[in-house]
């Protein structure tokens, strides 16, 4: 049962905070606490009897449940703190899709079932990506590899578990998780993974060679080293999640893995994110 809540409003999709009045409202009828960060206090005015304005990682390591407003990508803005502080997320879809969102904007009244304990929790495993053996980045959906500026291939060789798989010349590659099937490597013509089920998905951006456009799946032990071999003109990036981007440099060495912390969404509506995305589209 969820006793204390932090709520994670994203202001470029709930701009005068009303969503997360309204959250934090029923909440508070509900007899939960309710955590919002301070640089909120001013816009959400006089704070009502169990509610507190604290730090951002208050958000985190001070409650139960991390509720957030806005789309698929504030889940993902606040996955890896999450990850870290091993706190679940409840998503609020105020975006366009939210496949991992719990509720719509339409079904706000719906918050009490979290308090009362009526809900599921899917653990979702992340990706672990460092270059040269340096600072890890963390995707819940996707690692990317490529230019800065698209219109030019990379080329770039894969291994796995220490045996060479296959060069690509693309114009990138997506490495993925099973809740990531459904984002950029879908776009890229990948398949629909079922995010019940570890495993890594390889996808070339446009590659050069058909061959090589082939969505591969791998086993979610498998260990990846990409080295960039060449590219013409633009800088190439590791980007992950759309929002942490490294520089990669001619010979450097990018590890891709199954990461040791995974991420909790909480759901209330018992189906699979593949029932989840035939239903929005």
């Amino acid at each position: 049962m969820i006793k204390k809540v932090s709520l994670y409003p994203n202001p470029k999709r709930d701009g005068d905070l009303s969503g997360a009045r309204l959250v934090a409202e029923r909440l508070l009828e509900c007899g939960a606490c309710v955590l919002v960060a301070c640089e909120y206090e001013k816009a959400f005015g006089p704070a009502p009897a169990g509610l507190s304005f604290v730090e951002e990682d208050a958000l985190f390591y001070e409650s139960d449940c991390l509720v957030t407003l806005g789309g698929d990508g504030t889940i993902l803005s606040v996955a890896r703190k999450a990850a870290d502080a091993g706190i679940p997320i409840f998503g609020i879809n105020l975006g366009h899709v939210g496949f991992l969102a719990a509720l719509e904007a339409s079904e706000l009244e719906q918050v009490d079932r979290l308090v009362a304990g009526d809900y599921t929790v899917s653990s979702r495993m992340l990706l672990s990506c460092s270059i040269n053996g340096k600072e890890e980045l963390l995707a819940l959906n996707e690692c990317v590899i490529a230019p800065e500026r698209g219109f030019h291939i990379v080329e770039l060789t894969l291994d796995a578990d220490g045996r060479h798989v296959c060069d690509f010349r693309a114009d990138g590659l997506i490495f993925n998780t099973p809740t990531g099937s459904t984002g950029y490597a879908f776009s890229a013509g990948g398949a629909v993974i079922d995010s019940e089920f570890d495993c890594i998905g390889v996808k070339a951006i446009s590659s050069y060679m058909l061959i090589n456009a082939h969505h591969m799946i791998f086993r979610p032990e498998t260990e990846f080293t990409v080295k960039k071999s060449r590219s013409a003109g633009s800088r190439v990036t590791v980007c992950a999640d759309g929002r942490e981007e490294r520089s990669l440099k001619l010979g450097d060495t990018v590890r891709i893995c199954r990461s040791e912390k995974r991420v909790k969404l909480i759901f209330l509506k018992n189906e699979s994110n593949l029932e989840v995305f035939f239903r929005k589209f």
